[in-house]
């Protein structure tokens, strides 16, 4: 062997070579340490014994040498001339005296056991070979031509989504431009667009509910009406559907015109059975536009007591509107339509922002389930009414709220919903878009700001970057404000309560990042916010949920 050799001419060329042999074993050790996890360990623990073998023969060698710089270059290179020295082969001898031999057996069984080891080790050169013989193949398959590239075709979901939005949209335009109230003590109305929006059939249905608020000083209840709209779009317009100018509405009369029935349909008290789908053509013309009402408000209020007391869902009436494309929004009293909602708005039957839930998380026990629960709506929530005078670019989670109408804040929350608000009986006309006159402004500074300081910001995306915000203070428990960009960032590098996947989907959500550019009204990165965001948090809630 050569450490013979090597011992024949002194302990310090045996220990150089030794040296060298244990960086050449822990270097093999560290190729085929995936090979096998018993490797691995050794691979760790001759980490350590290497550096302690390094370490002894730096003392020992610096008995027979002053410079400590020398000693460092000799340990570091296997091949320094002072290795080979018998000068500093004499020193050595002269400085042990009768340890001398003990010295060279000691470093001559070093060395054989990392021979053994060596040796043991050759058998995984055959798995390595197999590995890198599989590579190669999988390297010869990526340079082949793939199979020509199919685009995906937009999925139902997303197609959902648009209808979802045109008809709220086209909703709000529609009670903008309909709303009448001649009751004088509402002072304002409130419309509450609650979240559960869903496309079924060829219709898409909403929830809203419309407070009659009075004065800020009135002590007085405050009116409650809950309506089910189901609004779809007229393929053709028909000359009975369209709507009619104004003069003729003048002059239209206001009592229903009969419609003739067969024997086999049935009717209470003189008045026509609605079908609960609404969808028939009986059913269309039986119903009248509401913008021929002088009083929607006292109309909703008088038919809404009707249907309560009756075990048939009645229609109660619709408006037509034609702005780019037909729809008709058919209204139904809502079956927990409910009054005296009370006049706090943070009483047990008020209207609570939803920012108080940073605030009340640990009194109402809001557990980490409920949170994600409330995390994935808001996200829905988003993909269902941006771009809608709903929900505004720069929106916060203050815009938002919900009724506290029990102790269980788990039940309120299902009614979290955005608001329009008209001052008066009739909302006030502005010559242009009746669109843009009512919509809502958020409160936040960050809609102020220009486009250019937001891509200063690197902000690509508003509305996204505010729902990361949101999903933040969810995350938190604190108030964020979402123009304080660096603040806001910062925080969503750190740890999360709700779990490092929770931290990744902010994160995203705050730099737009799903890979499909920056327009939210791409269909491709709505798919990609739904993919990435929402299962991500369904998968969380399963986990969570015991009862799924």
């Amino acid at each position: 062997m050569a450490e013979l050799v090597l011992g024949v001419l002194g302990v310090v060329p045996l220990i150089g070579f030794t040296v060298k042999s244990y960086q050449e074993l822990w270097s093999k050790a560290k190729t085929f340490r995936n090979c096998s996890a018993a490797v691995q360990r050794l691979h760790k623990k001759l980490t350590i014994q290497r550096r302690v073998f390094q370490n002894e023969c730096h003392l020992l060698l610096r008995e027979c040498i002053q410079d400590d710089a020398v000693v460092g270059a000799m340990m570091s290179d296997e091949n320094h001339q002072n290795w080979g020295k018998e000068e500093l082969n004499n020193k050595f001898r002269m400085a042990f005296k009768q340890n001398y031999e003990e010295c060279i057996e000691l470093v001559h069984d070093i060395g054989g056991a990392i021979f053994q080891i060596q040796d043991e080790l050759d058998c995984f050169k055959v798995v390595q070979s197999h590995q890198q013989m599989t590579l190669r193949e999988q390297s010869k398959q990526l340079q082949k031509p793939c199979k020509a590239l199919v685009l995906k075709r937009p999925t139902p979901t997303a197609m959902a989504w648009t209808d979802i939005r045109r008809a709220s949209e086209t909703l709000c335009e529609a009670l903008i431009q309909a709303w009448s109230c001649s009751e004088a003590r509402h002072f304002r109305h409130s419309v509450k667009l609650f979240l559960d929006a869903e496309k079924v059939d060829e219709s898409v249905e909403l929830g809203i509910a419309v407070l009659c608020l009075g004065h800020e000083h009135s002590k007085g209840e405050i009116d409650l009406i809950q309506l089910q709209v189901k609004s779809r779009l007229l393929a053709i317009a028909h000359p009975r559907l369209l709507i009619s100018s104004p003069h003729a509405e003048q002059q239209r009369p206001k009592k229903r015109q009969k419609v003739v029935r067969f024997s086999g349909d049935a009717t209470i008290g003189g008045s026509v059975q609605i079908n609960d789908r609404c969808v028939s053509q009986y059913e269309i013309d039986s119903s009248c536009d509401l913008r021929c009402s002088p009083d929607i408000c006292q109309d909703f209020s008088k038919r809404c007591a009707q249907s309560a007391n009756s075990a048939t869902t009645y229609c109660l009436d619709h408006i037509d509107i034609s702005d780019k494309e037909n729809y008709r929004h058919q209204f139904f009293a809502a079956v927990d339509s409910r009054k005296a909602l009370g006049p706090s708005p943070v009483g047990p039957n008020g209207v609570v922002p939803m920012i108080s839930i940073l605030y009340r998380a640990m009194e109402d026990n809001l557990s980490a389930l409920d949170r994600l629960k409330m995390a994935k709506a808001l996200v829905l929530a988003v993909l269902k009414f941006h771009s809608t005078p709903w929900l505004g670019e720069a929106w916060q989670l203050q815009d938002l709220a919900f009724f506290q109408h029990s102790e269980d804040i788990i039940q309120s929350l299902q009614t979290i919903h955005f608001s329009v608000d008209f001052n008066g009986g009739k909302p006030q006309q502005i010559a242009g878009s009746a669109m843009e006159d009512v919509r809502l402004t958020s409160r936040s500074p960050l809609s102020q700001v220009s486009e250019d300081e937001r891509l200063l910001c690197g902000i690509d995306n508003t509305t996204l970057h505010c729902l990361g915000v949101a999903l933040l203070q969810i995350d938190r428990l604190r108030v964020l404000a979402a123009e304080d960009v660096l603040k806001v960032r910062r925080l969503a590098k750190t740890s999360s309560s709700l779990g490092p996947k929770y931290k990744e989907i902010t994160e995203k959500c705050l730099r737009c990042d799903f890979g499909y550019g920056t327009d939210l009204s791409n269909v491709k990165l709505q798919a990609a916010v739904y993919d990435s965001v929402v299962e991500a948090l369904e998968s969380m809630i399963k986990v969570l949920d015991i009862y799924d």
